[in-house]
């Protein structure tokens, strides 16, 4: 059995200072992530208004120089309406059973093409 650990702490950063939602905490747990077990994003943020309805999610992951890209409807992944004021996300997901660098990158989009949100993580992780 080929047992993974994490060597590097994983970063987690806002990529668009010009997004709407204004973030005031973005966390990975654990970090680093374990490969194969759940790691829980947590998103704190301020919406100045207005209220957000509909909109998409962008994403971008490099693995290892190899990029993906996928579009899904933002409130297919988070609770809509998304209110005005301090609001806070979480999503847990499984870290992949991989090792390497992985960069993942989320950026919310909403109906007027607006960026409203945008962040980054970038982990490592070697056998």
């Amino acid at each position: 059995m080929l047992l993974l650990l994490p060597f590097l702490n994983a970063s987690i950063t806002d990529c668009d200072p010009a997004s709407v939602f204004r973030p005031t905490l973005l966390t990975l747990t654990p970090d680093p992530p374990v490969p194969g077990a759940p790691s829980e994003i947590a998103l704190l943020f301020t919406n100045p208004g207005p209220v957000i309805t509909d909109g998409q999610e962008l994403g971008t992951i490099n693995y290892n120089g190899l990029p993906y890209s996928y579009e899904q409807p933002l409130c297919a992944i988070t609770p809509c309406p998304i209110g005005v004021g301090p609001q806070e996300r979480r999503n847990t997901s499984d870290w992949p059973s991989m090792s390497g660098k992985m960069t993942v990158q989320v950026n919310w989009v909403g109906p007027a093409k607006e960026s409203l949100l945008c962040y980054k993580i970038v982990a490592k992780v070697t056998p």
